[in-house]
């Protein structure tokens, strides 16, 4: 079951609708007040699908969180119902719309000693392909705990009587995204999934106390080796190179090269060559040539790309550049086994950070790269 502090979190966009009230603190009994004219439609509640807790950490320590909540909206009923919900979440006040996230903002400051503070509130919404969006953004100021170069998400979930976000239901995930230029060095609890470095945990959980806990450190460890060791094993492999050569001299009729092959060729074109030693070096162009044989580089195995080391917005990139650069909306919810609510959650997305270009033609959203010339479809439909 919910904590309340939790149910007032989860139910920040519920309390949004109805202007002039505020949400119940979180230590008390929250019961989000609800339109009557939503509550007489057979989408009494409009309940989002999916919900997703972004936190976007900065350098700083400060954070930038984006929460999306998707809803469906297959009946006029629930549109019509999402459309008015949607009207009054825009038109409220900042202190009414996020009540829930300054209250766990200040205990959050209690515990940890630092300054806390939200800023940089934008609230919009959305509907595309059936789906509504409610999306809030703002700044968490010295939401990450930093100690050198790393970053430290732990105590800020804490408060003094336990935490403000003991889990997830089904629908909803939390994912952290480090700045560029810093590693995942670890996670807990487990459970986990990382993608591009970002972490990412799925409802349906719960987290205890103090069970968060990510560390990210400045500059990518994973492909770096120590020095000492690097020069071990250069010394170690080049020991190696010799005594291979040795044995092979050692057991073979092949001796050591012979002093540089000088041409005694009269005109009679018999192709022979004398050395200075005295010694003849026949076919000496033909063995060269032989041996400089170009190699069929098709057979080499090309470089696979690991899909499980790509996110989802770059899996989505890699298809468009595997499809000359643009797709049907409904071709990548095939090739990527995604459910239509995701594809159009992270297309929105994509195309709100200029990754893509959605455009609608008839029943159909054509997704392209920003600089994709649309105009030249041979005649054929998108």
């Amino acid at each position: 079951m919910l904590s309340r502090a939790r149910v007032a979190l989860l139910a920040l966009l519920l309390v949004l609708v109805t202007a002039g009230q505020v949400a119940a603190p979180a230590t008390a009994n929250p019961a989000p007040a609800v339109d009557r004219a939503v509550q007489q439609s057979d989408a009494a509640t409009p309940t989002p699908s999916e919900t997703t807790f972004r936190v976007q950490l900065r350098p700083n320590g400060d954070a930038r969180w984006t929460v999306q909540m998707n809803f469906s909206l297959a009946t006029d009923a629930r549109r019509e119902a999402f459309e008015t919900f949607a009207a009054q979440f825009e038109a409220t006040a900042d202190s009414q719309t996020l009540t829930a996230f300054r209250q766990a903002n200040r205990a959050a400051g209690e515990t940890t000693d630092r300054q806390m503070s939200i800023t940089d509130v934008e609230r919009t919404t959305r509907t595309t392909n059936g789906t509504g969006h409610l999306v809030v953004r703002f700044t968490w100021t010295n939401f990450s705990r930093q100690t050198n170069s790393s970053l430290h998400v732990d105590d800020v979930f804490n408060t003094t009587s336990g935490t403000w976000l003991d889990g997830l239901d089904d629908g909803q995930s939390l994912v952290v995204v480090p700045p560029k230029e810093y590693s995942l060095v670890d996670a807990s609890p487990p459970g986990y999934a990382v993608s591009n470095r970002s972490v990412r945990w799925d409802g349906e959980r719960t987290f205890a106390p103090g069970d968060i806990s990510i560390t990210y450190e400045k500059g990518d460890q994973r492909g770096s080796f120590p020095f000492p060791l690097l020069v071990v094993g250069l010394v170690a492999a080049g020991l190696g190179v010799v005594a291979v050569l040795a044995f092979l001299f050692s057991t073979s009729d092949v001796g050591l090269p012979a002093p540089l092959a000088i041409s005694t060729d009269d005109g009679d074109g018999d192709g022979t060559t004398s050395s200075s030693d005295g010694g003849t070096v026949t076919d000496a162009a033909g063995t060269a040539s032989a041996a400089t044989e170009p190699v069929d580089h098709d057979e080499q195995p090309d470089d696979e790309i690991d899909e499980e080391l790509l996110s989802d917005e770059e899996r989505i990139e890699r298809l468009l550049d595997q499809n000359g650069g643009r797709m049907k909306q409904a071709n990548i919810v095939t090739e990527t086994g995604w459910s239509n609510a995701k594809v159009s959650q992270l297309l929105s997305a994509m195309d709100e950070e200029d990754r893509i270009d959605k455009l609608r033609i008839g029943r159909e959203n054509l997704i392209s790269f920003p600089d994709e010339d649309i105009t030249d479809t041979n005649g054929e439909e998108p």
